[in-house]
């Protein structure tokens, strides 16, 4: 994802937590980046910076439904993905996103 990707993405993050109803916003808005192409772990990267920025107990509660769906694999019913991704791909693909992200 290029720069402007991600600050797109992470706009529309910010968005969708100050929605009415956060986690159905949030949700929709994963389902429909994944729709577009964004990558598993690009979109796990993104949903996850917004944890470690807010101190709101509700919106952190918002991005966790939706970060389960993306982070995937066996045991989630729900997953948009069959593969949960590795620690070091997590790690990697975070680091991407604070480099590239002005947020």
């Amino acid at each position: 994802m290029t720069r402007d990707d991600l600050l797109d993405v992470d706009r529309r993050i910010v968005a969708a937590t100050a929605a009415a109803e956060p986690g159905h916003a949030l949700y929709v808005l994963a389902r429909e980046l994944v729709a577009t192409g964004v990558t598993q772990l690009d979109l796990y990267a993104a949903f996850l910076a917004h944890t470690v920025r807010d101190d709101d107990d509700a919106i952190y509660d918002s991005l966790a439904d939706p970060l389960d769906c993306i982070h995937g694999g066996g045991w989630s019913s729900a997953a948009f993905f069959d593969k949960a991704p590795s620690d070091e791909e997590v790690k990697a693909a975070s680091e991407r996103h604070a480099r590239g992200s002005a947020c």
